[in-house]
């Protein structure tokens, strides 16, 4: 086996210790008495260090053994579980963390700077050997150090030749900064409206998950003066001060010991970067089935699939060969093969399927860090964890749950006091919950705080210009809340690292709609809300209704269809210059297909009956007006390509038996 390969199981052994690691500190400081946490949490910590001694990894291996000694004391009582220990431990876990990461990205094992964990450590084990109290867990310090290698160098140099100046900033944000994420956003983002931010020590990376104490520099190249650049950075809110030096001389140091540069303007909004804090308790312990397994690479599982798809495609086209040519004995032979296709496509969608669990367990660290920084209690309860969902699915759901979680803190659930006065426990409960209803996932979060009042959002939203003051009047209370959904709508009355700045929400339902599922909210003043996501469990091959449009071949999602109806022109009314049928008593809008996709209209007599498909996301329908009704067909979704990326209407294509392209339409991008 290549070293290549002993790494790679290294670093996945490792990322589950690292997690089983998280799972028990949060544990721990829920039951500081259990032992048995205890004791998982120093065979998890045994195990990396093990580890990453065989692969050479030697400070990775130091750090863990110092962490061994504390959690050994732990262990024999010699030391009471704290809030400040478990907070170390946390630190040294980011470390690992980041270290870890740095290795799989053939890094140093040591990007992130290690000695004052070390010392911190083993002033703990030195002052229980002395009989003393450990010493307190010191702020995580300011000094970043800015070195140029011979590459940023020769960068510097060649702007130098077109007439720009190189400067080297030193940024220093507020103490009482809780932003600092977006704060190092916001003046990266500034300063590229003027030039290009080439490095910036920590790493981006590191920036936009608060791994740095209050200052970070940078490496500007820009025509403008130095003047001039620290006016742009003061312009942010919370910089304490910035230091601006042009570049002269060169200052250079070992390649390896350097940051990785900042790519520019890449740091989003803070991913609920951690702070110590307090309340997240953790869901009931997993317990993984032991048997068998293979690591398999995921792209071979992409591979399989799409030759499974490809014999789907074949199988069909075969079957219209069978009808057309009324050849009975291929029609007997591909019954049995359209059964053998099904079961290979139903074991290869089970093994694209992952559990849940895997995005729901990086959640209790971020609420118990969350909580803290709010000053809230939080009892995080999550259900469903062994719920399974295809991978692509997976590996796109986490930041709409983050999101949705961080708004429950902040907005929904209360303060201790005001729960208090409420006559609600101090604590308060969020959910998190999972299941399976037909061929789809169910994703709850659930908070039981003060609930969303319509009418400050109807109130909000005439103040923002979204919507008018007789629209407002218009609306029922479950729409007007539905409009925390649109782009820029935000509650808050200050903007924080949490909310307020007019995006998350609107970001939710985008990302949601995109995956073919939807989000609805249900919610009662004083008791709560519950955020309800509804996904398909896989975007590879699904059902669908095959319809034509004028001369052209589209594909309806079935999971989107509501029924599939016959009218006349005479059932289509006109409602405030917008047409609508009503179907059972129910005013439904109609979309003509034709209309919508500018397809050409064909020559020929128009059909007196209009074929209309009634589709839902959600609460809401719409009819779609097609020309003719194919039939429902298996597909195979293939992705547009680059150059048809960004077609909200049509988000994908499929191959029909006959070797037709049929495009998809999505449904919510149609309503």
């Amino acid at each position: 086996m290549e070293a290549n390969q002993y790494k790679e199981m290294f670093l996945e052994e490792s990322r589950e210790h690292l997690q089983s690691l998280n799972d028990g500190l949060l544990s721990l400081e829920d039951n500081s008495d259990d032992l048995s946490v205890l004791n998982e949490i120093f065979r998890s910590a045994h195990t990396i260090k093990g580890m990453s001694a065989t692969m050479g990894y030697n400070k990775i291996a130091e750090l863990t053994h110092d962490m061994e000694n504390v959690l050994d004391l732990l262990r024999k009582e010699q030391l009471k579980v704290s809030s400040d220990i478990v907070d170390r431990l946390f630190k040294c876990i980011d470390a690992l963390e980041q270290n870890i990461e740095s290795v799989g990205e053939d890094g140093p094992e040591d990007v992130a700077d290690v000695t004052d964990l070390v010392a911190s450590l083993s002033a703990i084990v030195k002052s229980v050997e002395n009989g003393a109290d450990p010493p307190a867990l010191e702020p995580a310090g300011n000094e970043t150090g800015l070195e140029l290698d011979e590459a940023d160098l020769d960068v510097i140099a060649q702007a130098r030749n077109t007439g720009l100046r190189a400067y080297e900033l030193k940024v220093v944000l507020s103490g009482k900064c809780i932003l600092k994420a977006t704060r190092s956003y916001m003046v990266m983002n500034a300063l590229d409206e003027q030039g290009d931010v080439v490095k910036s020590v920590p790493s981006a990376e590191d920036l936009e998950q608060e791994k740095f104490g209050t200052s970070f520099e940078l490496v500007f190249i820009t025509e403008i003066g130095a003047k001039q650049i620290e006016e742009i950075v003061m312009g942010v809110s919370e910089v304490e001060s910035c230091t601006v030096t042009e570049i002269q001389e060169k200052k250079t140091a070992p390649a390896e010991a350097l940051a990785v540069p900042a790519a520019k303007a890449s740091a989003p909004a803070p991913k609920g970067t951690a702070k110590p804090a307090c309340g997240a308790n953790k869901a009931p312990e997993k317990k993984l089935k032991s048997g068998q397994s293979v690591r398999v690479d995921i792209e071979k599982l992409d591979n399989l699939l799409n030759l499974v798809g490809e014999l789907v495609i074949n199988k069909v086209r075969l079957e219209q060969i069978g009808i057309m040519h009324r050849l009975t004995e291929l029609t007997e032979t591909l019954e049995q093969m359209d059964r053998v296709t099904t079961d290979l496509q139903t074991v290869v969608m089970k093994v694209r399927m992952v559990p849940i669990g895997q995005v729901f367990n990086r959640f209790p660290r971020m609420i118990r860090d969350l909580a803290k920084e709010l000053n809230k209690e939080i009892n995080l309860t999550i259900e469903g964890e062994e719920t399974e969902l295809d991978r692509t699915v997976i590996d796109e759901i986490g930041d709409p749950i983050m999101h949705l979680l961080r708004n429950s803190l902040d907005h929904g659930v209360e303060h201790p006091d005001d729960r208090e006065a409420k006559g609600k426990p101090r604590t308060g409960e969020v959910g998190l919950i999972a299941r399976h209803e037909g061929n789809n996932v169910v994703i709850m979060v659930t908070d039981d705080g003060k609930g969303i009042d319509a009418d400050i959002i109807r109130r909000k939203a005439i103040e923002k210009g979204i919507i008018s003051a007789e629209e407002a009047e218009a609306l029922n209370d479950a729409d007007a809340v539905c409009l925390i959904f649109l782009p820029g709508f935000s509650t808050a009355e200050q903007i924080t690292d949490v909310s307020g700045r007019g995006v998350g929400m609107d970001v939710v339902r985008s990302k949601i709609e995109s995956l073919g599922g939807h989000v609805d909210v249900e919610t009662k003043i004083d008791e709560g809300s519950v955020f309800k996501i509804k996904l398909p469990l896989t975007l590879a091959i699904i059902q669908a209704l095959l319809v034509k449009i004028q001369d052209e071949m589209y594909a309806i999602p079935l999971g989107s269809i509501d029924s599939t109806i016959n009218i006349s022109p005479d059932d289509i009314k006109t409602v405030k210059n917008k047409e609508v049928i009503v179907l059972r008593g129910q005013i439904i809008p109609i979309i003509r297909g034709a209309d919508v996709l500018q397809v050409p209209k064909a020559e020929g007599e128009e059909n007196e009956d209009i074929f209309v498909v009634v589709v839902h996301i959600g609460d809401r329908k719409a009819g779609i007006v097609v020309d003719n009704l194919i039939g429902q067909q298996e597909i195979v979704i293939k992705t547009m390509g680059k150059l048809l990326a960004g077609l909200k209407v049509i988000p994908g294509a499929t191959v029909l038996g006959d070797g037709r392209v049929a495009l998809i339409l999505d449904v919510s991008a149609l309503m």
